[in-house]
């Protein structure tokens, strides 16, 4: 799925993540990606490296979720992912990954979500 990460309505990049089932001698699992990254302009999140695109996409994302040590966290992760097992994208296409700390938030690319209406 294609998503836009924006700071309020601009866009900063657009990427996809791409999530594919493997069999593993433990069972069954599943292995996520980020590919076709485009950087649309220059307000990067600080913690987005240019350099290390993927890996740092992906740890901003990890870290817009709900926090671990939050009470009833399990509860609320049963809640929006298969199985028990939580996705990568699957707490940002609930929350959008909005924040009381800064504007930036992620969209899915079909969507014309507009800051004004979904700011904290």
């Amino acid at each position: 799925m294609q998503y836009i990460l924006k700071n309020k309505d601009k866009e900063v990049l657009r990427f996809e993540v791409v999530t594919k089932t493997k069999e593993f001698e433990s069972g069954k699992g599943f292995v996520e990606s980020i590919r076709n990254v485009l950087i649309y302009d220059k307000i990067l999140p600080l913690t987005i490296n240019k350099k290390e695109l993927s890996n740092s996409l992906k740890s901003f994302i990890e870290n817009r979720k709900i926090p671990s040590n939050r009470q009833f966290v399990e509860n609320v992760i049963a809640t929006y992912s298969e199985n028990g097992k939580e996705l990568l994208m699957d707490y940002i296409d609930i929350s959008l990954g909005l924040s009381l700390n800064d504007s930036y938030w992620i969209i899915p690319a079909t969507k014309d979500y507009q800051w004004r209406d979904f700011n904290l």
